[in-house]
């Protein structure tokens, strides 16, 4: 049996981790231009047309222009620079983290190839499209089933529209705060369906990360968010994890031989015959920014002696 006071280190187990090996990838995307549609129609049918006895006119008119001042939000504007990705994915502007290659692979594919993948990696959703593509033929089978007078049917109109622009504004609302969430690297649930989170969730448990409710999934997730003119693309990173499950070690140094060692990790995590030192050592699923790996002359020796 060793004496501990031999020992220049004292190593103490203080929890157990996963290390992250890969990504998987979640594509959710965003159609601007269904959208755009879907405020041009509001626009065109009902703001210019609405009688002056309505008293919900003015209503609907300051609404209208905070949908067009939301949108534009989120719309990009021109523009001709290119950046140094040029040769891929030179149509998109990334708004919030840096692409990495799979990334840009990803935006140059077109929605039907990442469908037709049939790849675990990808979850695409089009609930948002098919919401707002679905408000049209709302307003217009409403006003179709009305028999009223002129102006009665006009102020039901009104309403009808009011509904439709707050929809489509709190969607507007979500999507730009999960763009500003993405900027500090946090992610959202607001703009996902119940079973992209539900995905989310099982990806991280089959690997062995404990998830008690689904929003605890997310601090595990990396966004990023590209747009073009006609898409919007929230791309959720999901760390892919080692099957093994390591020790996170805490490294405490012991005066030997009248020496201490004075430069040291004060964490460390430790996978077959590999050493890694940690930033952020109570974190169970040990993301590849927290890591940083150890070889060097006296640390990873008298842990592996």
């Amino acid at each position: 049996m060793r004496n501990l006071n031999e020992d220049p280190l004292l190593l103490l187990n203080v929890g157990n981790c996963k290390i992250q090996t890969g990504t998987l990838k979640i594509i959710h995307p965003i159609n601007l231009t269904h959208i755009q549609e879907s405020i041009d129609y509001l626009t065109t049918s009902f703001y210019d047309k609405v009688d002056i006895r309505n008293p919900l006119g003015d209503v609907v008119k300051l609404k209208v222009k905070k949908l067009y001042n939301n949108f534009l939000q989120i719309k990009p504007l021109q523009h001709h620079r290119l950046r140094r990705w040029d040769t891929l994915g030179a149509t998109w502007k990334w708004i919030a983290g840096s692409p990495d290659a799979q990334d840009l692979r990803i935006i140059n594919s077109t929605l039907n190839e990442l469908i037709t993948q049939n790849n675990q990696q990808f979850e695409v959703n089009n609930h948002i499209n098919e919401r707002i593509s679905n408000l049209t033929g709302t307003i217009n089978r409403i006003i179709e089933n009305m028999k009223t007078n002129e102006l009665l049917t006009n102020e039901i109109t009104s309403i009808i529209t009011i509904i439709n622009i707050d929809i489509i504004n709190k969607l507007l609302e979500d999507i730009q705060e999960a763009i500003i969430l993405s900027k500090t690297s946090i992610s959202t649930n607001k703009i996902l369906s119940i079973q992209e989170i539900s995905f989310i969730k099982s990806l991280l448990q089959n690997q062995g990360v404990t998830i008690d409710l689904p929003d605890d999934a997310f601090q595990h997730v990396i966004p990023k968010f590209a747009v073009s003119q006609g898409t919007l693309l929230y791309i959720l990173h999901v760390p892919r994890l080692d099957n093994k499950t390591s020790s996170v070690i805490q490294l405490h140094p012991l005066v030997h031989r009248n020496q201490i060692i004075n430069n040291y990790p004060e964490h460390v995590v430790k996978i077959g015959n590999t050493l890694y030192a940690t930033s952020n050592p109570q974190q169970f699923v040990q993301k590849a920014a927290y890591l940083k790996a150890i070889n060097d002359a006296c640390i990873y020796p008298l842990i592996f002696e």
